[in-house]
């Protein structure tokens, strides 16, 4: 993901991290939000840009989100070959909250400040100013971000269904 998200992941202390766990990203996240405005930024799916603002846009390939029950979106699927854009424009730490609780619900499709976007191939992000980047929660650069669908690339062997 680009944005709010990366800035709090890069910017908490190890320190922090490891005595406050997901505490720590809260109080950062917290004190990033005065004053926040989100950027501008040209997302490019399959060579088709779409310039919007959003304070976050993350790029997945599932849906859940890392955090039991919430999920980006019920539409998104590990093995649907394609890439899911999703551009979250919150502007206040209600927003975030109504966010949360959407997800949580499982219904952030029909929140107004989230948008989705689909590639079967590509998507490039790219902002006038660098914007951190962060991969599985872990900072991993800056804007511009490319990402590229690669179709089964991934072998993935499970157990039979009982």
């Amino acid at each position: 993901s680009i944005g709010l998200g990366a800035l709090v992941m890069r910017d908490t202390e190890h320190d922090a991290k490891r005595q406050l766990g997901l505490v720590a990203y809260i109080l950062q996240g917290l004190g990033k939000l005065f004053g926040f405005q989100p950027w501008r930024f040209t997302i490019d799916t399959d060579g088709k840009q779409s310039h919007m603002r959003a304070s976050e846009i993350a790029i997945v390939n599932a849906g859940a989100l890392g955090v039991a029950g919430m999920r980006w979106g019920e539409h998104i699927y590990i093995d649907d070959g394609q890439i899911d854009v999703c551009i979250v424009n919150a502007r206040s730490i209600l927003d975030y909250i109504r966010l949360a609780w959407e997800s949580w619900r499982g219904t952030e499709e029909r929140d107004p400040a989230t948008q989705y976007l689909k590639a079967k191939d590509r998507v490039v992000v790219n902002s006038r100013r660098h914007l951190p980047a962060q991969g599985d929660g872990e900072y991993i650069g800056h804007t511009p971000v490319e990402v590229q669908v690669i179709p089964a690339a991934l072998r993935v062997i499970t157990p039979p269904e009982k």
